[in-house]
Formats: C-alpha cells, sequence, structure tokens
C-alpha cells in the first residue's frame, strides 16, 4: 500500500530482449495512473523479494487481492479467454465461437498440426505458424496461405 492508502501494483513479465512493449498507459491499457517499467533486471527474483517482503505488514482493503486474474462469469469469461487467444485466431473467430487449443492429425497427409477447435461446429482452424527447429535455434515461420 501507499502512503496515501492506494495500492501500488507490480507485474513482472519474462519475455526475449528484442521485444520491447509500449507502456500501458500511454496505450490506454492502465487508466488508473503512470507506469514504469525497468528493463534487463539481472537478478529479478531479489527484486521481486524486495517487493513481496514489504506485503507482510500492509493493510490490505476488503477484497484487493495480491495476485491472480478471476471473478469473471458467463459472457465475461468467455471474452476475457478470447482476448487471451493469439491474434490470427481472434480475426477467425467471435468469442461466442469459444475455440479451445487442440492437435489435429490430418489423414492424407499424418502431419501433426496445432491450431483451434469452434466446439460448436467441430470445425478446426489450423495454425499458420510452424516451428522449425535447426542448429540448435527455434524459428516460427508463416505457412504462406493461411
Amino acid at each position: 500500500m501507499q502512503k496515501r492508502g492506494v495500492i501500488h501494483y507490480h507485474l513482472l513479465v519474462f519475455h526475449p530482449k528484442r521485444l520491447q512493449f509500449p507502456k500501458p498507459d500511454k496505450q490506454g491499457w492502465w487508466p488508473h495512473g503512470s507506469t514504469n517499467r525497468r528493463t534487463g533486471i539481472k537478478r529479478a527474483v531479489a527484486y521481486m523479494a524486495k517487493y513481496m517482503s514489504k506485503g507482510d505488514t500492509a493493510q490490505y482493503p476488503k477484497g484487493a487481492r495480491t495476485y491472480g486474474c478471476g471473478g469473471l462469469q458467463g459472457t465475461a469469461k468467455m471474452e476475457m479467454r478470447w482476448w487471451k487467444l493469439p491474434q490470427w485466431i481472434r480475426k477467425e473467430t467471435q468469442p461466442e465461437d469459444e475455440p479451445r487449443r487442440v492437435s489435429h492429425v490430418y489423414a492424407d497427409t499424418g502431419e501433426l498440426v496445432g491450431g483451434f477447435e469452434l466446439p460448436k461446429t467441430g470445425r478446426v482452424l489450423r495454425c499458420p505458424w510452424r516451428v522449425i527447429f535447426s542448429g540448435g535455434s527455434v524459428y516460427l515461420k508463416r505457412v504462406e496461405g493461411r
């Protein structure tokens, strides 16, 4: 808790160095105040422990959560799940389609392909990306025509 009685949030995200995320307040994702980013933290566990140790004496307001995401039901929960899906599947579906991850083997080729199934119709949407392992590295390649 801050001295003025409001909760101060910390979020830790691990990602490849080459990725840069925009500031949430500048994108309109966090309308509750300013945000700050730290990159290249060498000792992430020690950094987190510093802030987590402060929680022992904090008096949180009733109903405050110190972690997690929840409390959604029905259509709100369905929509939240949909927004967490990859962009390519969101372009092809609506929240009410309720896409579910599947691995699918195509009988004609025997190819194992990841994708999403739309339970109401049984339609399988194949992932337009393939994982390629080469020379000790992992690459993603977009499959043409998808």
